[in-house]
């Protein structure tokens, strides 16, 4: 109920111009779980806003996002890939590699999408380990978002997640 609230106020305030960091961030928030009275568009707008000539991993993160909630799949693959060619921790790709997932299942290359889900998968269970032993490593910006496609993917894929590990082929990432 907080998050749709903060959501209501941000898609309220989504169609205002914005500074990059600001455009950004209502982007991001607005896309992370799926919303009926989200502004695909606008949020594409916004994170494309943010990357402008800087193509960093985090802002192509978002509008890889953005386009997944807007059903464009190809760009969402897109960006996401391009993201994971910047420089991000493991931990942090693991959001990349959900929204892969879910992105791949929803042009039903289920190879593909098997791939992300279980190598994301296996990241969280190694992340959860290494949480139960040490302080936090993941800031809860990045643990919120993390852990709310996780159970979107998880819940998309139900049982259709074979139990085989994922192929360890070489992959530019």
């Amino acid at each position: 109920e907080g998050y749709q609230r903060i959501c209501k106020h941000l898609s309220a305030v989504a169609d205002k111009p914005h500074e990059r960091y600001v455009a950004y961030t209502i982007a991001r928030t607005l896309c992370i779980s799926p919303g009926d009275d989200v502004d695909v568009e606008r949020m594409i707008e916004l994170a494309a806003h943010y990357l402008g000539n800087d193509k960093s991993p985090w802002g192509l993160h978002v509008l890889g996002l953005a386009y997944y909630r807007a059903g464009q799949f190809d760009k969402a693959i897109e960006s996401l890939e391009l993201s994971n060619d910047g420089y991000l921790h493991e931990v942090a790709k693991v959001q990349n590699w959900l929204v892969l997932a879910l992105s791949y299942k929803q042009l039903d290359d289920e190879d593909e999408a098997q791939y992300w889900m279980k190598r994301a998968r296996r990241a969280i269970e190694e992340a959860n380990e290494q949480d139960a032993k040490e302080t936090a490593f993941i800031s809860p910006s990045d643990w919120i978002p993390l852990h709310v496609l996780h159970r979107e993917a998880e819940a998309s894929f139900g049982d259709d997640l074979d139990t085989q590990e994922p192929r360890e082929e070489q992959r530019d990432e």
